[in-house]
């Protein structure tokens, strides 16, 4: 039990290490909707910014949405919630 419990924690720690490797190569967002553009990394008022954008995973890809998509799309996104989540 202990060595599949190690295993699993070694697994982990290689996901969590690939996950923090790809979004240090990414660093614009794209909105899904708009397409509208944002570079976190290109100054301290686009970091900012950047915390206002909602992330999801739709059919195993990660999509960004702007804040002003996000607002107006609010009810077909709370409608892809699973119902443990209300």
């Amino acid at each position: 039990m202990a060595r599949a419990a190690a295993y699993g924690r070694r697994a982990w720690r290689a996901h969590d290490a690939a996950r923090e490797e790809h979004h240090r190569r990414v660093t614009v967002m794209v909105c899904a909707l708009c397409a509208r553009s944002l570079d976190p990394d290109a100054d301290d008022q686009s970091a900012l910014a950047s915390l206002s954008w909602m992330h999801s995973t739709e059919r195993g890809r990660e999509v960004a949405y702007c804040p002003t998509c996000s607002r107006e799309n609010l009810r077909a996104i709370e409608s892809k919630l699973e119902v443990e989540y209300w």
